[in-house]
């Protein structure tokens, strides 16, 4: 049986503040190397504690749930592994995003096994 995760939610709605130290032009990739697909999702139960347990490694700036399933074969995700349902999580750094996926891919919660990957593939 999963343990039953608990975590402190941020209030539905809030955006992070993120101050870009780089040209403009360069903020797509930069928004694509904080953003980690997680794969997978089997329910609204696992959905939450995958959403939780992301929320514990840094500070989430939006999440997108569902993840289109156009999008995910659009970056080849599917080719990848991933299975659907998936969302997608911006995190305000790329090393909290990092993070994210060492602590959660593969990982059992509430009977299912957790898909993550850097939406650029990097990770």
């Amino acid at each position: 049986m999963a343990e039953d995760v608990h975590c402190q939610a941020r209030e539905v709605g809030t955006v992070c503040s993120v101050t870009y130290p780089f040209p403009k032009e360069d903020l797509e990739h930069h928004v694509i190397a904080r953003t980690i697909i997680f794969g997978g999702i089997l329910d609204a139960d696992m959905e939450k504690d995958v959403h939780c347990q992301a929320k514990e490694v840094g500070t989430v700036c939006f999440v997108t749930y569902p993840f289109p399933k156009e999008d995910l074969e659009h970056h080849g995700l599917s080719q990848d592994g991933c299975k659907m349902d998936a969302s997608a999580v911006l995190y305000s750094s790329v090393k909290e995003a990092h993070a994210s996926v060492a602590m959660l891919h593969q990982k059992e919660i509430r009977g299912g096994i957790v898909w993550a990957r850097q939406l650029g593939g990097e990770t």
